[in-house]
């Protein structure tokens, strides 16, 4: 089933990139503030087909982006939405204060710091279980599957392998839970 996103961001460079790169999942609705954004929450709301995602700049003209994400997660529990049924919220800040990181991190599904980088969104999309990973990235799994299956490969070749998928693991995980020093990239 497609996907149904709603971007929130005043600067019309960051609405463009993101409705570019969400268009091809699927619906991607626009807001440039907080006011038309929880418009376009409580309609899609109401019609019942609400957003699948939503893609939330923290600073906005009119209500911040946290104060927006609250009145979401208000309303979704007033319409009586399961956690797991919510709108997952990504937001987009240009801000590396880690206030403002743990406050999104607690209400919302990560963050992503501006300029936009479109592989990163994607990945964290995939990784929120919204859309498919891309084909090439599930070929690779499936390959890489089959051959540990077959026990073809050599022990140690597995070993220096899983050192290597260790590593990946730890720089990624440093990334999506950055600790209580300044982040430095970008996080979901």
């Amino acid at each position: 089933m497609p996907m149904r996103s709603l971007v929130v961001d005043d600067a019309r460079v960051t609405q463009l990139i993101l409705e570019k790169i969400l268009t091809a999942y699927g619906d991607c609705q626009v807001a440039r503030n907080g006011y038309e954004a929880m418009l376009a929450f409580g309609q899609a709301l109401g019609e019942g087909r609400p957003y699948d995602l939503i893609c939330l700049d923290m600073g906005l003209p009119d209500f911040g982006g946290l104060e927006v994400l609250m009145k979401i997660r208000a309303t979704e529990e007033e319409h009586g939405i399961a956690q797991d049924q919510s709108a997952r919220v990504i937001a987009i800040t240009a801000s590396r204060d880690i206030a403002t990181v743990k406050a999104v991190t607690q209400m919302g599904d990560g963050y992503i710091l501006k300029p936009i980088n479109r592989q990163r969104l994607i990945r964290d999309i995939v990784n929120l279980g919204l859309i498919a990973p891309p084909k090439e990235e599930t070929e690779t799994v499936e390959a890489f599957s089959k051959l540990c299956k077959s026990d073809v490969v050599p022990v140690h070749t597995l070993a220096e392998l899983m050192g290597l998928m260790a590593s990946s693991i730890a720089r990624q995980s440093a990334a999506r839970f950055p600790s209580h020093n300044a982040p430095d990239g970008n996080h979901a």
